[in-house]
Protein backbone atom coordinates (compact mmCIF):
# COMPACT_ATOMS: atom_id res chain seq x y z
CA UNK A 1 0.00 0.00 0.00
CA UNK A 2 2.93 2.34 0.51
CA UNK A 3 3.98 1.98 -3.15
CA UNK A 4 1.05 3.43 -5.10
CA UNK A 5 1.70 4.10 -8.78
CA UNK A 6 1.29 7.77 -9.65
CA UNK A 7 -1.30 8.89 -12.19
CA UNK A 8 1.42 9.98 -14.66
CA UNK A 9 3.33 6.69 -14.38
CA UNK A 10 0.12 4.70 -14.92
CA UNK A 11 -0.93 6.75 -17.95
CA UNK A 12 2.56 6.60 -19.47
CA UNK A 13 2.69 2.82 -19.00
CA UNK A 14 -0.59 2.45 -20.89
CA UNK A 15 0.60 4.77 -23.65
CA UNK A 16 3.91 2.88 -23.99
CA UNK A 17 2.13 -0.47 -24.20
CA UNK A 18 0.15 0.57 -27.26
CA UNK A 19 -2.77 -1.56 -26.08
CA UNK A 20 -6.30 -0.27 -26.79
CA UNK A 21 -7.73 -2.12 -23.79
CA UNK A 22 -6.65 -1.66 -20.18
CA UNK A 23 -7.53 -4.13 -17.44
CA UNK A 24 -7.04 -2.67 -13.99
CA UNK A 25 -6.82 -5.54 -11.54
CA UNK A 26 -5.72 -5.87 -7.96
CA UNK A 27 -5.84 -6.65 -5.08
CA UNK A 28 -8.48 -4.00 -5.03
CA UNK A 29 -7.75 -1.08 -7.39
CA UNK A 30 -10.50 1.15 -5.98
CA UNK A 31 -8.40 1.71 -2.83
CA UNK A 32 -5.86 3.62 -4.94
CA UNK A 33 -6.36 7.26 -3.87
CA UNK A 34 -6.32 8.52 -7.48
CA UNK A 35 -7.84 5.60 -9.38
CA UNK A 36 -10.65 7.93 -10.49
CA UNK A 37 -8.09 10.22 -12.17
CA UNK A 38 -6.41 7.27 -13.87
CA UNK A 39 -9.69 5.83 -15.17
CA UNK A 40 -11.14 9.20 -16.20
CA UNK A 41 -7.94 10.07 -18.12
CA UNK A 42 -7.89 6.71 -19.91
CA UNK A 43 -11.57 6.94 -20.83
CA UNK A 44 -11.10 10.51 -22.11
CA UNK A 45 -8.37 9.13 -24.40
CA UNK A 46 -10.81 6.45 -25.59
CA UNK A 47 -9.06 3.45 -24.08
CA UNK A 48 -11.42 0.61 -23.16
CA UNK A 49 -11.03 0.18 -19.40
CA UNK A 50 -12.07 -2.89 -17.44
CA UNK A 51 -11.73 -2.20 -13.72
CA UNK A 52 -11.89 -5.33 -11.55
CA UNK A 53 -13.31 -4.81 -8.08
CA UNK A 54 -14.93 -6.66 -5.22
CA UNK A 55 -17.60 -3.95 -5.25
CA UNK A 56 -17.14 -2.81 -1.65
CA UNK A 57 -16.09 0.73 -2.64
CA UNK A 58 -18.03 0.90 -5.89
CA UNK A 59 -20.64 3.41 -4.70
CA UNK A 60 -17.86 5.89 -3.91
CA UNK A 61 -16.29 5.30 -7.34
CA UNK A 62 -19.58 5.92 -9.16
CA UNK A 63 -19.61 9.42 -7.68
CA UNK A 64 -16.17 10.16 -9.17
CA UNK A 65 -16.22 8.35 -12.52
CA UNK A 66 -19.06 8.95 -14.99
CA UNK A 67 -20.53 6.14 -17.11
CA UNK A 68 -18.93 5.60 -20.50
CA UNK A 69 -19.03 3.02 -23.25
CA UNK A 70 -15.26 2.86 -22.69
CA UNK A 71 -15.57 1.75 -19.05
CA UNK A 72 -16.75 -1.57 -17.65
CA UNK A 73 -16.81 -2.45 -13.98
CA UNK A 74 -15.86 -6.10 -13.50
CA UNK A 75 -17.32 -7.30 -10.20
CA UNK A 76 -15.74 -10.35 -8.56
CA UNK A 77 -18.37 -13.05 -7.85
CA UNK A 78 -17.39 -16.60 -6.82
CA UNK A 79 -20.85 -18.04 -6.29
CA UNK A 80 -24.01 -17.31 -4.36
CA UNK A 81 -23.90 -15.63 -0.95
CA UNK A 82 -22.57 -18.42 1.26
CA UNK A 83 -19.99 -19.63 -1.28
CA UNK A 84 -18.84 -16.16 -2.25
CA UNK A 85 -18.52 -14.85 1.29
CA UNK A 86 -16.62 -17.99 2.26
CA UNK A 87 -14.25 -17.62 -0.70
CA UNK A 88 -13.38 -14.05 0.27
CA UNK A 89 -13.42 -14.85 4.01
CA UNK A 90 -15.80 -12.01 4.82
CA UNK A 91 -19.56 -11.97 5.47
CA UNK A 92 -21.67 -9.47 3.58
CA UNK A 93 -19.43 -9.10 0.53
CA UNK A 94 -21.88 -10.91 -1.77
CA UNK A 95 -24.75 -8.60 -0.82
CA UNK A 96 -22.55 -5.53 -1.26
CA UNK A 97 -21.38 -6.77 -4.68
CA UNK A 98 -24.97 -7.38 -5.84
CA UNK A 99 -25.97 -3.92 -4.58
CA UNK A 100 -23.01 -2.45 -6.47
CA UNK A 101 -24.00 -4.24 -9.67
CA UNK A 102 -27.59 -3.01 -9.38
CA UNK A 103 -26.50 0.55 -8.61
CA UNK A 104 -23.98 0.71 -11.45
CA UNK A 105 -26.43 -0.70 -13.97
CA UNK A 106 -29.18 1.68 -12.84
CA UNK A 107 -26.81 4.60 -13.46
CA UNK A 108 -25.89 3.47 -16.98
CA UNK A 109 -22.54 1.77 -16.40
CA UNK A 110 -21.38 -1.32 -18.23
CA UNK A 111 -20.92 -4.24 -15.82
CA UNK A 112 -19.42 -7.73 -16.13
CA UNK A 113 -18.49 -10.28 -13.50
CA UNK A 114 -15.34 -12.27 -12.90
CA UNK A 115 -15.41 -15.72 -11.29
CA UNK A 116 -12.51 -17.85 -10.16
CA UNK A 117 -13.19 -21.57 -9.79
CA UNK A 118 -11.35 -23.96 -7.52
CA UNK A 119 -11.48 -27.64 -6.63
CA UNK A 120 -14.16 -26.88 -4.04
CA UNK A 121 -16.39 -24.85 -6.40
CA UNK A 122 -19.98 -26.07 -6.60
CA UNK A 123 -21.22 -26.09 -10.20
CA UNK A 124 -24.89 -25.83 -9.19
CA UNK A 125 -24.11 -22.81 -6.99
CA UNK A 126 -22.20 -21.20 -9.87
CA UNK A 127 -25.08 -21.78 -12.32
CA UNK A 128 -27.42 -20.11 -9.84
CA UNK A 129 -25.05 -17.15 -9.53
CA UNK A 130 -24.64 -16.81 -13.33
CA UNK A 131 -28.42 -16.81 -13.74
CA UNK A 132 -28.72 -14.14 -11.04
CA UNK A 133 -26.17 -11.79 -12.63
CA UNK A 134 -27.65 -12.39 -16.09
CA UNK A 135 -31.08 -11.46 -14.73
CA UNK A 136 -29.56 -8.35 -13.13
CA UNK A 137 -28.37 -7.31 -16.60
CA UNK A 138 -24.61 -7.79 -16.60
CA UNK A 139 -23.00 -7.90 -20.06
CA UNK A 140 -21.07 -11.07 -19.41
CA UNK A 141 -19.20 -13.24 -16.96
CA UNK A 142 -15.54 -14.13 -17.17
CA UNK A 143 -14.63 -17.48 -15.65
CA UNK A 144 -11.15 -18.77 -14.96
CA UNK A 145 -9.54 -21.48 -12.86
CA UNK A 146 -7.62 -20.38 -9.80
CA UNK A 147 -3.94 -20.67 -10.59
CA UNK A 148 -1.54 -22.13 -8.09
CA UNK A 149 0.71 -19.74 -6.27
CA UNK A 150 3.31 -20.59 -3.67
CA UNK A 151 2.02 -18.40 -0.83
CA UNK A 152 -1.56 -19.71 -0.88
CA UNK A 153 -2.43 -21.18 2.52
CA UNK A 154 -4.29 -24.15 0.97
CA UNK A 155 -2.42 -25.71 -1.95
CA UNK A 156 -5.12 -28.40 -2.33
CA UNK A 157 -7.69 -25.89 -3.59
CA UNK A 158 -6.14 -25.57 -7.04
CA UNK A 159 -7.45 -27.62 -9.94
CA UNK A 160 -5.21 -29.87 -11.98
CA UNK A 161 -5.44 -29.44 -15.74
CA UNK A 162 -7.72 -32.49 -16.00
CA UNK A 163 -9.92 -31.33 -13.10
CA UNK A 164 -10.19 -27.88 -14.67
CA UNK A 165 -11.25 -29.39 -17.99
CA UNK A 166 -13.88 -31.59 -16.29
CA UNK A 167 -15.25 -28.76 -14.15
CA UNK A 168 -15.57 -26.43 -17.15
CA UNK A 169 -17.24 -29.19 -19.16
CA UNK A 170 -19.91 -29.47 -16.43
CA UNK A 171 -20.13 -25.71 -15.98
CA UNK A 172 -20.63 -25.00 -19.68
CA UNK A 173 -23.02 -27.91 -20.37
CA UNK A 174 -25.70 -26.45 -22.71
CA UNK A 175 -28.36 -28.68 -21.17
CA UNK A 176 -27.82 -26.94 -17.82
CA UNK A 177 -27.12 -23.33 -18.75
CA UNK A 178 -30.75 -22.60 -19.69
CA UNK A 179 -30.33 -20.18 -22.55
CA UNK A 180 -27.13 -18.55 -21.39
CA UNK A 181 -24.50 -18.11 -24.07
CA UNK A 182 -20.90 -19.05 -23.30
CA UNK A 183 -17.84 -18.42 -25.44
CA UNK A 184 -14.67 -20.35 -24.81
CA UNK A 185 -11.43 -20.97 -26.60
Amino acid sequence: LDKMMSVDVALNAVKESGAPIVSIAGGEPTIHPRIDQIINNLVAKKYFVYCCTNGLLLERMLQKIPPSKYLCWVIHMDGMEESHDESVARKGVFKKAVQGIEMALSQGYRVCTNTTVFRTSDVDDLWQMFRLVKDLGVEGSMISPGYEFVDAPDQNMFLTRRESHNLFKKLLDPAKTQGMTFYNN
